[in-house]
């Protein structure tokens, strides 16, 4: 692998059962953003609601809210909406509802998950069914309408903070789906978060895809499907073949 290039990696396995989730990423150039519900980890995605804000924020916030939600409201419908909420605004119960809006609206967004590291013994287990998956390798391009997305994962043993009087809503999304339990350090996860069409199939350029590494238990015939899969890719990916280390505990990842 070029180490003067930076690449991104993803983890899959092939169901053989549905093998055409995995035959799509090398013909059609797709992968599936999912949603943050679906993910294997209920504290991801979670977060701490503060209402710690002056009454000009408080009231500057509310005016937006009731542009976005009653924009036909005129000046004193909208004085008098502004006054009733700003005066709920530390209610236990509204702060309740409003936990349960932005939850959903995070479990509305597409997340695409990736790492920086392609030779993980767990990932293998968990993410390439106990190395018999794969692992695709992405250039790493900052100036790429997709990959250029990617942003880092935080770790942390708090959940983040959000408060929607001092932070704009992509501050508050990207808070609170870029950070994730320190426990999971060892992932050095990236994401890729979709704003607009949430979860599901998404198209990525073909170029991005340079590399496809083999688990060290993939059977014969699923090597052989992908390869197939990728006859007619233009740039064909080099393939990688992962082996364990001798003598102690890692994995070597060699071309074929």
């Amino acid at each position: 692998m070029n180490a003067q290039q930076s690449y991104l990696y993803k983890y899959r396995t092939i169901d053989s059962a549905k093998p055409e989730r995995a035959e799509r990423i090398f013909t059609h150039n797709e992968v599936y953003f999912s949603s943050a519900k679906d993910f294997n980890d209920p504290f991801d995605c979670k977060f701490q609601l503060s209402h710690d804000a002056s009454p000009q924020q408080i009231k500057k916030y509310m005016k937006s809210l009731v542009r976005e939600k009653n924009p036909n409201f005129n000046r004193a419908q909208r004085q008098a909406w502004i006054k009733r909420l700003s005066r709920k605004a530390h209610d236990p119960d509204v702060w309740q509802e409003i936990t349960k809006g932005v939850d959903k609206i995070i479990s509305q967004l597409g997340i695409y998950s990736l790492t920086r590291a392609p030779d993980d013994i767990l990932m293998w287990s968990h993410y390439a069914a106990s190395h018999t998956g794969f692992c695709l390798q992405f250039i790493d391009d900052p100036n790429n309408p997709f990959i250029g997305r990617a942003q880092p994962v935080i770790y942390s043993s708090e959940y983040p903070v959000v408060n929607p009087f001092t932070q704009d809503y992509t501050v508050r999304m990207e808070k609170s789906v870029l950070t994730k339990a320190d426990h999971w350090s060892y992932e050095q996860e990236w994401r890729i978060i979709d704003h607009n069409d949430g979860p599901g199939l998404k198209y990525f350029p073909a170029m991005l895809l340079v590399g496809v590494i083999f688990g060290y238990r993939m059977s014969s015939e699923h090597k052989a499907l992908i390869r197939k899969w990728c006859e007619g890719r233009s740039p064909l990916p080099v393939f990688y073949q992962a082996s364990l280390k001798s003598g102690r505990y890692g994995v070597d990842i060699k071309p074929l």
